[in-house]
């Protein structure tokens, strides 16, 4: 049997690395298919550039899409992620310090306080923590750079 030394840390990097790339793709994705709701343009000449057909300059929809029925766009969500208030960043924070909540990841922890579950928060069983989903509605963002700076502490 040959034994082929493994680097658990590149390995470990590389699947941090893959698994970001595919939220990003994924992301873009979701993104796409809002943008092609929302068009202000008829869906089905849409659909059929995006499969790499072109509709003749005499194509009339017929009617089935929402751009086409109503005569204009759906109107695009306005989403405003709510500001975290302080009590929870210093719940939060006082979790980390305890040592009940990880600080070895920063995504982990945004992801924990936003309510996304994950292999690993099931694992540690920390959906049961009151502070679980605690932060829901806010930007991802926001939480994420707080996050890494109580991860960095």
């Amino acid at each position: 049997v040959l034994s082929v030394p493994i680097d658990i840390r590149k390995l470990a990097q590389e699947e941090v690395q893959r698994f970001e790339e595919r939220e990003k793709r994924d992301l873009l994705r979701m993104e796409q298919v809002v943008s092609f709701l929302t068009a202000d343009s008829c869906q089905q000449k849409l659909l059929m550039r995006r499969f790499g057909d072109e509709p003749s300059p005499d194509f009339r929809c017929s009617g089935g899409c929402n751009f086409c029925r109503s005569g204009k766009a759906v109107p695009r969500p306005e989403l405003r992620a709510k500001a975290p208030d302080a009590k929870l960043w210093q719940d939060l924070e006082l979790a980390v310090q305890k040592r009940t909540l990880p600080s070895d990841d920063a995504r982990l922890l945004a992801r924990f306080a936003l309510g996304e579950k994950s292999p690993r928060i099931t694992s540690l069983s920390l959906s049961r923590n009151e502070l679980f989903g605690a932060f829901e509605g806010r930007d991802f963002e926001e939480v994420y750079a707080r996050c890494k700076q109580l991860c960095s502490e």
